[in-house]
């Protein structure tokens, strides 16, 4: 008895002592929560820049593994007699595409947008003289004319200011700048070379990498609840895919019929704006907009008249892709209101930008799955206790 006093005596003493360290921790966090968000955001900074090739060929993979799972089964797997592994030569048909089928397109878009850039950069003294001409007209006095151009004179003093104050000195850290540009460039590259090497070795260890997962499940989890994630992970896939595949060809479609708008409205540099109007449609709800406003701007200092038109057809592009073209293609792939699509996307572009934006409405898609499963689990549970 003595001994079982002096075993539970012990036991509580070292409770008490491990909630006491856990309190003044807590504490210490709570005092010093400024550092200790500044030294959380190094260490994610810095793991996001160690694993951003594993990000990247996992990305690869992920997009490309359905075009090789095709060609394994549907194609390759009627041929009894193969030299090479039926996943390695359906990976090397499937890169071997991609690959053309990037440097077809990049054979076609680089001429036109580098022509399309010089011709913006060649024409900037003439936008310059028309915008000042533009400034001195009649429509300067109306109630728009001076806002627009109090905004202008605005940024006129500010970049008055900015120059003559100017000294040479500040070239140091413009070339610090620079170089560091160029580093993280070259950085952005060399993830990108890793990332499609990595992305083959997760295609040919898939299998592994499943079953690996699978393990790891049933180890820790009780076999209905290892069989209900791999179930919501199914899901999650589905609404990516889902997602994924059919934005890029309605981003694809609404290019291309901009392009050809565009043509018809006979407005120089098509080919630019028309890639710009269809990548920047991949954001869901903001992307039209931050596509449509370059647009209009860049046509603007060539024809305010034509300005007009370009922004009447964009517009009724966007909603032709909103209220046709993209349900008939997406569906109910992520099945939220404006409001989640419009908290996604900020949320997911604050976090992680351009990415975030893009893939911030399925993530909580899947997120929300996730809950409502939860909540809808939980009631029913309380409904058959009562």
């Amino acid at each position: 008895m003595l001994e079982k006093l002096k075993a539970l005596k012990t036991k509580n003493t070292a409770s008490f002592l491990l909630t006491v360290v856990a309190v003044i921790f807590a504490y210490k966090i709570i005092m010093n929560i400024e550092e200790v968000a500044i030294a959380l955001k190094g260490v994610l900074s810095t793991l996001k820049g160690l694993l951003m090739p594993f990000i990247v060929g996992g990305l690869l993979a992920y997009l490309l593994n359905p075009a090789v799972t095709f060609f394994e089964k549907k194609v390759f797997g009627k041929i009894k007699k193969l030299k090479m592994g039926k996943t390695t030569l359906s990976l090397i048909v499937v890169y071997a595409i991609a690959a053309a089928v990037l440097v077809l397109i990049l054979n076609m878009l680089i001429p036109l947008l580098v022509k399309s850039v010089a011709d913006i950069i060649s024409h900037m003294p003439d936008y310059f003289n028309r915008l000042m001409e533009l400034r001195n007209g009649e429509w300067n006095h109306s109630v728009v004319g001076k806002l627009v151009f109090n905004a202008i004179a605005a940024a006129e003093k500010e970049l008055s200011a900015f120059f003559s104050n100017y000294k040479f000195t500040s070239l140091n850290p413009a070339i610090t700048e620079i170089v560091g540009g160029v580093v993280s460039a070259t950085g952005t590259i060399l993830d990108l070379i890793f990332g499609v090497i990595i992305s083959v070795y997760f295609i040919l260890e898939k299998n592994n990498l499943l079953s690996g997962v699978k393990r790891i499940t049933r180890a820790f989890l009780k076999p209905e609840n290892s069989d209900k994630l791999g179930g919501y992970a199914m899901e999650a896939h589905g609404i990516f895919s889902r997602f994924i595949v059919g934005k890029t060809i309605d981003s694809l479609i609404i290019g291309v019929i901009c392009f050809v708008g565009l043509k018809m409205l006979r407005v120089d540099n098509s080919a630019l704006y028309s890639v710009i109007v269809g990548v920047t449609n991949m954001i869901p709800y903001f992307g039209p907009f931050i596509g449509a406003i370059p647009v209009v701007l860049l046509v603007l200092f060539e024809s305010p008249l034509q300005a007009v038109w370009v922004g009447l057809f964009i517009f009724a592009l966007q909603q032709f892709d909103g209220m046709i073209l993209g349900p008939k293609i997406l569906g109910d792939s992520i099945d939220l209101s404006p409001f989640w699509i419009i908290f996604a996307i900020l949320i997911g572009g604050g976090l992680f930008g351009v990415v975030g934006m893009f893939l911030g409405a399925p993530a909580l898609a899947v997120i929300l799955l996730a809950i409502n499963r939860f909540l809808d689990r939980r009631i029913k549970e309380k409904e058959e206790q009562e």
